[in-house]
């Protein structure tokens, strides 16, 4: 359950799949706002209505205003144009459709989910200017001594490295070493030369990156018959003050509570319920327990203290990669 992502458009990514039926959706939950909220009729299509609220509500979800010239009529061209697909949709019963229904269902649920958690989970306290230094302080490589670094990757197709190859490689300090290395152990590789700057990076290895000097290599495991080699041709420093880097700071801290909320919050709710696996699901559950059980032992942390979550690597990405 903690990998639940909440997002403020789910009708509309159904939409991008599945036009017809994520009509279905904004139409049925368009009237019944229009019943509880609003009663000013926009349009009548056949036998039905569009509300000024509905109107309202697409050019709140697609960030116009109504005060754009022309903004709201394509709005309301927009409603027309999904209520005739609606009634086509009802008219050919696709409202009674199996896999319809299930797909409504499942919107619904995420609706809800999203809304009480929203409602009633999050904090929506802003983060204190304090919160943000303390983070931009505690993170140098990413801010203050953030690098944009130029790598030559080597993706080599075997599931771990010789031995001799791996003591070989810690003395080479130029990709054609590296190169010769490979050819010389039959490793079969591809190679290409990349730029990445600091948020770009595991950041659960950015202090390895920051420690490395031009001609190190770094050896990261891909799957389970890959091995990716990082050799840093070279690398520039491009610092981020903080009040550049204030709005990230703040999404991401955002992100990381909202996540530690969440997951406290379906804790307190899976002890207080009773969940029982069914069938195949509670062999899977009690073989996942012996599994866990025999894997139990200590491990040493990673460099940052826990793996980051993707979502939150990408809000450091977006907000600072426009920054050289």
């Amino acid at each position: 359950m903690s990998g639940i992502y909440f997002k403020r458009v789910v009708a509309k990514n159904l939409a991008n799949s599945v036009l017809a039926l994520s009509v279905l959706m904004a139409a049925g939950c368009g009237k019944e706002l229009t019943e509880k909220q609003s009663t000013q009729v926009a349009a009548k299509v056949n036998d039905s209505e569009i509300t000024v609220h509905q109107v309202n509500e697409v050019l709140k979800a697609s960030g116009a205003s109504a005060s754009e010239a022309g903004a709201p009529r394509k709005a309301l061209d927009t409603l027309i144009d999904q209520e005739l697909l609606v009634q086509k949709a009802l008219s050919n019963q696709l409202d009674r459709d199996p896999e319809t229904m299930m797909t409504l269902e499942n919107a619904q649920r995420q609706i809800l989910t999203q809304s009480y958690v929203q409602r009633q989970v999050l904090n929506p306290a802003p983060v204190s200017a304090q919160d943000k230094q303390d983070y931009y302080q505690q993170h140098p490589d990413l801010f203050a001594k953030r690098r944009i670094y130029q790598f030559q990757l080597f993706n080599l197709e075997t599931p771990q490295l010789d031995p001799a190859l791996n003591t070989a490689l810690d003395q080479a300090s130029s990709p054609e070493q590296v190169r010769k290395l490979l050819k010389q152990y039959q490793v079969k590789f591809q190679e290409e030369t990349v730029t990445k700057p600091a948020e770009q990076l595991p950041l659960e290895m950015l202090s390895a990156f920051a420690n490395a000097k031009a001609g190190d290599i770094l050896i990261m495991p891909q799957t389970q018959a890959k091995q990716l080699l990082m050799q840093v041709i070279n690398f520039t420093e491009h610092p981020v003050s903080l009040e550049q880097a204030q709005a990230q700071i703040e999404q991401l801290l955002i992100n990381t509570r909202n996540k530690q909320t969440l997951d406290e919050h379906l804790k307190q709710l899976h002890a207080a319920a009773t969940i029982v696996y069914q069938g195949d699901f509670d062999k899977q559950d009690k073989a996942g327990e012996t599994t866990a059980s025999a894997q139990a032992e200590p491990q040493s942390a990673p460099l940052s203290g826990g793996k980051p979550e993707r979502n939150l690597q990408k809000i450091l990405e977006q907000g600072l990669s426009g920054i050289q």
